[in-house]
């Protein structure tokens, strides 16, 4: 199996670090980055070059959908799945309209993470069933 690159992108350095571990001890995957925003993940996505980003949907500077919206009218080849823990309905169809590649509900980022990273290089999109859609 070929190893995944992922960018983690989280204003919360404790939720990097801890999908960081989680991933990496998977075997699967490998971190090559992690940034606190949109804008440092617009940076970090063009140098480390990831097959699949992380991305929190509420961050400062610049939020999940915007810098996934920048991500994709770029052509950055990379996936992105939005991770949110109150993602409503519209939230969930403008990140999917802008290019996500799925959406992950943080409480269930363990069981769902992998799934939907699969779904997205697959080319196909990944819903947690514990959105409210």
């Amino acid at each position: 199996m070929e190893t995944i690159n992922v960018l983690i992108v989280d204003d919360h350095a404790v939720i990097r670090d801890g999908l960081r571990r989680y991933l990496e001890a998977l075997g699967a995957y490998r971190v090559v980055g992690d940034a606190c925003d949109g804008l440092d993940a617009l940076n970090k996505v063009i140098h480390c070059r990831p097959d699949v980003v992380i991305m929190d949907m509420s961050m400062p500077r610049l939020d999940g959908i915007e810098a996934t919206r920048r991500i994709v009218e770029n052509g950055v080849p990379t996936r992105v799945i939005i991770l949110s823990m109150h993602m409503s309905p519209d939230q969930v169809v403008r990140a999917m309209d802008v290019g996500a590649s799925g959406c992950v509900h943080k409480s269930s980022v363990t069981t769902e993470i992998a799934p939907a990273i699969r779904t997205a290089l697959a080319g196909g999109s990944y819903l947690s069933p514990k959105l409210d859609m």
